[in-house]
């Protein structure tokens, strides 16, 4: 019997999608697909190794079935975060994980958003004021991964190093992600936003 559960010991169940179990006997063999979180199949008494596939990923177990019959996988709760400078939570961000390929992970809801994935070394991608930062952690260790933008502040400033006034006019400005972005109008001579600490064109 090979068991996939999730984080809290529960079978995961086929809303989630089944795991697509192989075993290795010369070569990875089909062992089955699980229905509610289990797949059963007969198997001479010896030392295999299993592979369990879900979400796009796959975690190999080694065990002697004439020992213990039962195979057992579990997922960990992976929890993305969205943090803004002072460290409290922000939205929208859109993350993804790669796993062959870029998969979805979710949307953050009051800059959280979780699922659970086998205890694997991913690599995470945050989508945020139209830019992207990635990545990598192993969430069998730590299943929490946290990205946390930067208070980016744009100043204007006169000749003699004066923060521009009001009187004189706001200056506008945008930064470049894939195209130009709004930024904002200064304020006195300045204007902040919440950005991934990455490199940017600024536009003044």
């Amino acid at each position: 019997t090979v068991q996939l559960k999730n984080s809290l010991g529960n079978f995961i169940d086929q809303s989630a999608g089944g795991g697509t179990v192989q075993y290795y006997s010369g070569a990875w063999r089909d062992f089955g697909v699980t229905t509610s979180g289990v797949v059963t199949k007969e198997l001479l008494p010896n030392n295999y190794s299993f592979r369990m596939n879900y979400a796009f990923a796959s975690l190999d177990k080694q065990q002697n079935v004439g020992t213990t019959s039962t195979v057992v996988f579990q997922t960990v709760n992976t929890t993305v975060q969205l943090k803004n400078s002072l460290g409290n939570f922000i939205d929208v961000g859109t993350v993804q994980y790669y796993s062959g390929a870029w998969r979805d992970f979710g949307v953050t809801t009051s800059g959280v958003v979780t699922k659970e994935l086998l205890p694997n070394n991913y690599s995470f991608r945050m989508n945020y004021a139209f830019a992207s930062l990635d990545k990598q952690q192993n969430v069998g260790t730590t299943s929490t991964v946290v990205f946390q933008t930067v208070n980016t502040t744009v100043q204007l400033k006169n000749s003699l190093g004066n923060f521009i006034d009001q009187s004189a006019g706001g200056g506008t400005v945008q930064y470049y992600s894939g195209a130009w972005r709004d930024f904002g109008t200064t304020t006195s001579g300045v204007v902040t936003k919440e950005l991934l600490p990455n490199n940017y064109s600024f536009r003044m």
